[in-house]
């Protein structure tokens, strides 16, 4: 098993670029997930409303979403667990969010058709066509590719760039930029309550 604590390396020493609340569940759910699996998928995604569509204040939709698609991954037995943050832009009247999924990497190894699971399913849940509403988070803001589907395991000899990795798209999920107000009411973030065990 690997033994990577996630929780000392996503310190941060400006506490207002971050949200603390974000930042230690997220962390905390990584260190118990890589510590339960001896491989361990790193999935990213983002999840959009069409321009134009009227979305639910609170989090139901994404609830429902992730619901689904967990429901999904645990018919595949790849042990799903998963983390969501909810931002809005000042460009935008509908909240987004910025999704992290994690898997058995014993059990799968591309990471391409759990979000395009995902994509689907939230068309189908939003009554529209999906094209474009979900982002793959494999190319980066210049256009250029970057990794998604990190899969850690301890004998990787790229294992620490990897983990490196994973804290840098854990850190962008924590920021404060674009979050909610505190105490207004809507929660933003949500995640897996139980990790489930390999056998």
């Amino acid at each position: 098993m690997n033994t990577i604590d996630f929780r000392p390396m996503m310190h941060d020493d400006d506490h207002s670029l971050y949200r603390s609340t974000i930042r230690d569940n997220l962390a905390t759910l990584l260190t118990e997930y890589s510590t339960s699996h001896s491989k361990t998928m790193v999935i990213r995604f983002d999840v959009t409303y069409p321009k134009g569509f009227m979305a639910v204040e609170d989090n139901s939709d994404m609830s429902a979403l992730m619901k689904l698609l967990i429901q999904r991954c645990s018919r595949k037995g790849v042990s799903p667990a998963y983390f969501w943050v909810r931002e809005q832009s000042l460009r935008s009247n509908n909240q987004h969010y910025h999704c992290m999924l994690l898997l058995d990497g014993n059990k799968t190894r591309r990471y391409y058709p759990y979000i395009e699971s995902a994509e689907k399913m939230w068309g189908r849940l939003l009554n529209v066509a999906p094209h474009g509403l979900i982002h793959y988070c494999d190319r980066g803001p210049d256009g250029h590719r970057q990794a998604n589907g990190i899969i850690l395991r301890s004998d990787d000899p790229n294992y620490e760039d990897k983990i490196e990795a994973v804290v840098r798209q854990a850190m962008y999920m924590a920021k404060d930029h674009t979050k909610g107000i505190y105490n207004d009411g809507v929660r933003d973030f949500g995640k897996t309550q139980r990790i489930h065990l390999t056998s």
